[in-house]
């Protein structure tokens, strides 16, 4: 018989390796020994807080060096200067620290490396340098790329129905999928045929999603799309805090965009957009920190972690203003709010492309579902 721990005593943040050793118990599963704890893909780290900060679970600004040591040997640019600016907006304190330890140096002393470098500059470096240097001075940008063998100190740059009054409507039988032990893959499939050879394809993931009106609807769905694709997985740990974000905008990441994950990194996330106004652009996600509005909690809770999840299904809500070609709307529960069945039903481009799935109480008629219409709001027009 297994020994199990009901509950563990709290540890303060500055506690030190008690506060460490107290988070990675939360978090991996059978751990053995003090040692297994510390083992991490195989390296016995030397401490639980290095054990911590290698999974990701600790609040220390080096992760945003690593973020961008990862991301520089395959990223633009553009793309780490972007991924930098959201590092400096969702960091809070941690980034400031960076930002004044990169500012803290000797002016004089980099100024004199400076007029050495620049003094050992052969002919063809030194028109290199006059060229970059005078597109960056007069803002024209560009792209430069200079050539020559090993060992020549060659340098490449790159700058900058009908209603009843019970609200009860019946839904035409060619958009309904009956209810059954295989409805819900039968939805799924309708919405994503042929899914598991076409998932890599941002043209046909932006153009289906399955609708539901609540987020613990979505998260039943898209729990059950890993199974289906029979592809390799990765868990990340996200690192809560006590002590308010929503995206880089100006990247296109407001809330709700949909984005394929084309590469997967320790600390940064590689995607495309397929949605909204920065489609087909590919961006850089590190963690971020997120703080819940929440009035049920009386402190804030900070969690740090990437702003993404799975995204097969989303709420109604979710989808206002986008076009899609394969509709799935999943009514495990009837809409709770106004004009919610509009919007799901509207999101279709076609008729061919809907299909809906009623999840009915077994004294109510299979075909039809409740539709929230608050006519108080048409009494003075």
């Amino acid at each position: 018989m297994g020994v199990q721990i009901a509950r563990l005593p709290y540890a303060h943040p500055h506690s030190g390796e008690r506060y460490y050793l107290r988070m990675l118990l939360h978090k991996i599963r059978d751990g053995r020994s003090f040692e297994h704890l510390r083992t991490i893909d195989g390296v016995v780290h030397p401490t639980f807080k290095a054990a911590c900060a290698t999974l990701g679970l600790s609040d220390d600004y080096n992760e945003w060096n690593e973020a961008l040591a990862e991301a520089s040997t395959w990223a633009s640019a553009k793309k780490l200067r972007n991924m930098y600016c959201t590092i400096l907006m969702h960091s809070e304190f941690s980034m400031n620290r960076l930002i004044r330890e990169e500012l803290d140096y000797d002016f004089t002393s980099e100024q004199q490396l400076f007029d050495n470098l620049y003094a050992s500059l052969n002919e063809d470096q030194l028109k290199a340098y006059d060229l970059i240097m005078e597109s960056y001075t007069h803002n024209h940008g560009g792209l430069f790329f200079v050539y020559g063998s090993g060992g020549t100190g060659k340098v490449s740059a790159i700058l900058l129905a009908e209603f009843g009054e019970s609200n009860w409507i019946r839904m035409l039988s060619q958009f309904l999928i009956k209810n059954d032990s295989q409805s819900l893959m039968r939805l799924i499939d309708s919405v994503y045929p042929n899914l598991r050879n076409s998932y890599k394809n941002s043209t046909y993931l932006k153009e289906c999603a399955i609708l539901a009106p609540k987020n613990g609807d979505v998260d039943k769905l898209n729990d059950k799309m890993p199974s289906i694709l029979l592809s390799q997985s990765r868990a990340y740990m996200s690192a809560d805090t006590f002590c308010n974000t929503k995206g880089d905008i100006s990247e296109g990441l407001c809330n709700g965009t949909r984005l394929v994950v084309t590469r997967i990194g320790d600390k940064v996330l590689k995607a495309k957009v397929i949605t909204g106004s920065n489609i087909r652009d590919l961006v850089l996600i590190p963690h971020i920190s997120l703080t819940p509005q929440s009035a049920r909690t009386p402190f804030p809770i900070k969690r740090r972690q990437f702003p993404v999840k799975v995204a097969f299904a989303m709420t109604i809500n979710k989808s206002q203003g986008q076009t899609l070609k394969n509709v799935g709307v999943y009514l495990p529960e009837p809409v709770f709010a106004h004009g919610q069945l509009y919007v799901a039903l509207s999101r279709a481009t076609s008729p061919v492309g809907l299909k809906i799935l009623i999840v009915n109480r077994d004294n109510d008629p299979w075909n039809y579902t409740k539709n929230i219409v608050y006519r108080e709001i048409f009494d003075s027009l």
